[in-house]
């Protein structure tokens, strides 16, 4: 039997603590041991869809955007470093947790996944 879908979003106009995180990740990790139900395949499929799902919506943003004014632009840009921000340390928290990873060290493990391409500061190009 299917889990019930709870609320689980933190309100990030309000502020967003550690322990909110942490109450948070409990929820991801429920999530993460559903998908482990998947066979790789399955894993993979979703995977690939929900890249491609995000580069299409990433790239229309970036096209909407280019209509606003600066400041609108600038807005919306602050909104999603934010929401980023808080969706990376949940992932962080959710896998310290499973892991117990020491402190990190000066070079990071690059995680194996399809990656868009180099980091940059900028969320759009200046």
């Amino acid at each position: 039997m299917p889990r019930q879908k709870p609320l689980r979003r933190f309100e990030p106009r309000y502020g967003v603590s550690a322990s909110m995180i942490e109450a948070e990740s409990k929820w991801l990790a429920r999530e993460v041991d559903d998908h482990d139900l998947l066979s790789a395949t399955d894993i993979e499929t979703k995977c690939v869809e929900r890249h491609v799902a995000c580069e299409r919506s990433w790239q229309h943003l970036c096209m909407i955007l280019g209509d606003l004014s600066e400041r609108e632009r600038r807005t919306i840009q602050c909104l999603l470093f934010r929401d980023f921000h808080h969706i990376l340390e949940l992932y962080h928290c959710h896998v310290r947790s499973i892991h117990q990873a020491p402190a990190p060290s000066a070079q990071p493990v690059t995680p194996q996944m399809h990656s868009p391409g180099p980091f940059s500061e900028w969320l759009f190009n200046p």
